[in-house]
């Protein structure tokens, strides 16, 4: 089978830390094509990708070549067949300018080049909150029906692994970033199944405002054909009084009984319900979800509404709710020390995550010690703040710029209930020592992580390894 970008040079702009610049760059190579890879970040601060790089033999090959810890180039876009941008690198860089102006294919990163090229069928999820548990919990369920589906995207795993050969048959479930959403419209392509979890105020910082981030989430569904299908949150008011376009079917998930005109799963007396023509059929009962917190049950009605149009069968989908433990990094305990209980939830991003966490773990333990603050995302922290002073028996914030519009709008009184730290080693050991029998040590920070850590999976990593540091 001929390689179709075979001495073809490709440009990759973004190296990133999260896999898909170097799942994307392994894949080019073993297409054989020339790769050259620009970023503006040092090499040092890059090492982790790099080191994965030469772990697969890609850096001793004479057709990569790099151009890091500079700003991009023009020179590095001219002349290239193909340019395929980390989706992190925003709209405003020159590099779109540059390809566009020369007529130069655009991929936005690596769920682009498989969703274009794979011959699997696709479940994609987006959302602001709870997609990668959603995507998580539809893979572990398609993977019980059929071993050969893969669960990959913005997951720290590229799909382009999987894209070698002979491709196999099968469903792909991939966790979509509006970021990545946005690059389907230079492949003019949509998932099968496409389910979008909630549309919350979020990374305000790139998007001027909530419409144009609802525009680029609902762009998960532009393309879909008739027989396609896009699963919507009908609890979120924006998916509800809004919808998104879709040439397919819509259908619904809701923590209310759907209207009988209505297809999807929703809860009802402690049940899962799946219906579909006016006829409900029962899934399984609420109490076998495993995940910690009640919000979780959306994420949980997504997943039951996507496989089951996908023809997954009843009992396979409530073996899989049954035995699903969540994913790293989302209020995750990973040690009990001294009757403390700690939490990760590093993925905690925005203020309705931190707040959701806050809701489940103050009905299980007797005083909260938060750990919050890192990088803003334009957005506001005022009704995070008034339940933290009511939930938390104590704050520690690690530094940012999120961590100064958190403690501007703290009242006077409040200042000798939180401590600002340097690190995560001393947020952990204030935390503790403030913490009681009975207690729980969030790490719940409601902001990005740029600047102290690498990416927020880094900075969950620090925390449980200053935990684990604890006697």
């Amino acid at each position: 089978m001929p390689r179709e970008f075979l001495n073809k040079n490709v440009t990759v702009v973004g190296l990133g830390l999260h896999g898909g610049g170097v799942g994307t760059i392994r894949w080019l190579l073993r297409e054989g094509a020339r790769v050259l890879v620009t970023d503006i970040a040092k090499p040092e601060r890059l090492l982790p990708s790099i080191l994965l790089l030469q772990k697969a033999g890609c850096r001793a090959s004479r057709r990569l070549r790099f151009v890091l810890g500079r700003a991009h180039r023009k020179e590095d876009i001219v002349g290239s067949q193909l340019v395929v941008i980390n989706p992190d690198v925003p709209r405003s860089s020159p590099v779109f300018r540059w390809a566009e102006n020369e007529g130069i294919p655009i991929r936005i990163g690596d769920t682009s080049l498989f969703i274009e090229r794979s011959k699997r069928r696709i479940i994609g999820v987006t959302g602001t909150r709870g997609k990668t548990t959603t995507t998580a919990l539809i893979g572990s369920i398609l993977r019980r029906s059929d071993p050969r589906a893969i669960v990959a995207g913005n997951l720290r795993v590229s799909p382009l692994d999987y894209l070698r050969g002979k491709e196999l048959d099968g469903w792909a479930a991939l966790e979509l970033s509006s970021w990545q959403v946005e690059g389907l419209d230079n492949i003019r392509r949509s998932p099968n199944i496409a389910v979008i979890t909630n549309i919350l105020p979020d990374h305000r910082n790139r998007y001027r405002s909530m419409e144009e981030y609802y525009r680029a989430k609902c762009g998960i569904s532009r393309y879909q054909q008739r027989g396609d299908v896009l699963v919507l949150n009908r609890d979120n008011r924006i998916l509800r009084d809004a919808g998104c376009q879709t040439r397919g079917a819509v259908w619904w998930a809701s923590r209310r009984t759907l209207p009988n005109h209505l297809n999807g799963a929703y809860e009802s007396r402690g049940r899962v319900f799946f219906q579909r023509d006016g006829r409900a059929l029962p899934v399984c009962s609420a109490s076998s979800i495993k995940l910690l917190g009640a919000f979780q049950i959306e994420n949980v009605l997504c997943a039951v509404a996507a496989t089951l149009v996908a023809g997954i069968p009843i009992q396979t989908i409530r073996a899989g709710i049954s035995q699903f433990r969540g994913v790293s990094g989302r209020l995750e305990r990973i040690r009990l020390l001294h009757r403390v209980s700690y939490y990760n939830d590093t993925a905690a991003t925005s203020p309705e995550a931190t707040i959701g966490a806050l809701q489940t773990l103050s009905k299980r333990h007797s005083g909260i010690m938060i750990i919050l603050g890192g990088a803003d995302k334009g957005l506001e922290y005022s009704q995070l703040m008034d339940m933290a002073l009511r939930q938390c028996r104590s704050i520690v914030f690690l530094p940012g710029s999120a961590t100064e519009k958190m403690i501007c709008v703290l009242p006077p009184r409040a200042r000798q209930s939180f401590a600002v730290v340097s690190s995560m080693n001393e947020a952990v050991r204030e935390a503790s020592s403030r913490a009681s029998p009975g207690d729980a040590v969030l790490l719940s920070p409601a902001a990005a992580s740029f600047g102290l850590f690498l990416h927020a999976y880094d900075r969950g990593e620090q925390f449980a390894n200053a935990v684990d540091e604890l006697r």
